[in-house]
């Protein structure tokens, strides 16, 4: 019964971790955003890789809703 206890309290603490560490770090980014930080902003934030991937998904959204192919920057088609 003990045992018991102790693991439904720890998944219990897990999941509550698990959801609220995205509200943490969203709180991070607008403080120093707040505080008009730029270097600690580019310490959170990867921004080669982000905008990667909003490139990625840009091109996607494009490509679903005209139904062509988009040239990327040395003529191949994606």
């Amino acid at each position: 019964m003990r045992w018991t206890l102790v693991t439904i309290l720890a998944m219990v603490a897990l999941l509550a971790g698990y959801t609220v560490w995205p509200f943490y770090g969203l709180y991070r980014i607008a403080s120093v955003v707040e505080t008009r930080n730029s270097v600690a902003l580019q310490e959170l934030i990867d921004f080669p890789s982000l905008r990667v991937s909003l490139a990625v998904q840009i091109a996607d959204a494009h490509r679903k809703l005209t139904g062509k192919s988009v040239e990327s920057r040395d003529g191949k088609k994606s």
